[in-house]
């Protein structure tokens, strides 16, 4: 090769040659930066979207559980309770009555989604005359292995009952007005509750004759009835009787004992008043 050839690649192709490779070194730098900048990229998105897409799905996933009366209300001691629920996919669900101290296991199986179940149970121990708290719990599982829950808070208390009875009775005679007659009866409460409002009536030989509301009444006390009615003249016997709670409005422990009966002689100018029995309520 001359002189010349040689001294030709030297100042031509030379640069030539290392103007191409770092072009295409240049390329190759952009190329691989570009890729860890789409890598980045893309793992932001991942990490900035895919709790989105997290929370939606679990949005999607709800069961709901509510009782007849309304979350939050009170029930009697083995009083019924009807319990709804639903879950928006088809689910195994577990439905449990969970107090203090434990639980009870009300319902467990699989349910079809968007569909309102109902059931009843009765209000159970835990209980006491004051309110105790529970909550009505609802846990769902789907066929994707997704849970989710919800609960109902509910109190159940032990109602106390009244027990009515008929204590003494007295009848007078208004002297102003021979054919009058004023009886005055007891009515106590034995039972541990109180007994709210309720009606007494005087019956005289078998008919109603007057009535009288009665207010409530504490446990172990008692108050009065009082009945001015007036009686036929031509007669000399009458049968006295005291009914409590004749329209039944009281739920009460022993129904046997709301009547009690006295005979009246009216002898002359005063009657006299002898007892004769305690008739029981049928």
């Amino acid at each position: 090769m001359s002189t010349f050839t040689t001294s030709y690649y030297s100042q031509v192709l030379t640069p030539t040659i290392l103007n191409l490779a770092l072009s295409i070194t240049k390329t190759i730098i952009n190329i691989v930066f570009s890729m860890k900048r789409r890598a980045l990229i893309i793992t932001l998105l991942m990490v900035l979207i895919y709790p989105n897409f997290n929370v939606i799905s679990q949005e999607q996933f709800k069961a709901n559980i509510w009782v007849d009366k309304g979350c939050g209300s009170t029930y009697k001691l083995g009083e019924l309770i009807r319990i709804s629920f639903n879950v928006s996919k088809s689910a195994y669900v577990t439905i449990k009555d969970d107090y203090s101290g434990g639980y009870r296991i009300l319902y467990r199986g699989y349910v079809n989604g968007s569909v309102i179940y109902n059931f009843t149970t009765r209000a159970s121990s835990p209980a006491s005359t004051i309110p105790v708290y529970r909550r009505i719990t609802i846990r769902a599982q789907d066929q994707e292995g997704r849970i989710t829950s919800d609960s109902c808070r509910i109190a159940v208390v032990i109602v106390e009952k009244p027990d009515m009875a008929v204590g003494r009775i007295r009848v007078m005679r208004l002297a102003v007005f021979p054919t009058d007659i004023i009886v005055m009866a007891e009515i106590i409460n034995l039972g541990k509750g109180n007994t709210g409002s309720f009606t007494v009536g005087l019956y005289v030989d078998g008919k109603l004759a007057a009535t009288r509301r009665i207010g409530n009444i504490l446990p172990t006390l008692y108050t009065g009835a009082t009945f001015h009615i007036s009686l036929p003249y031509y007669r000399r016997k009458y049968l006295i009787k005291i009914v409590v709670d004749i329209n039944d409005e009281i739920e009460e422990l022993n129904e046997t004992n709301n009547e009690g009966v006295k005979e009246v002689t009216i002898r002359g100018f005063l009657p006299a008043i002898q007892p004769t029995s305690w008739i029981s309520k049928p």
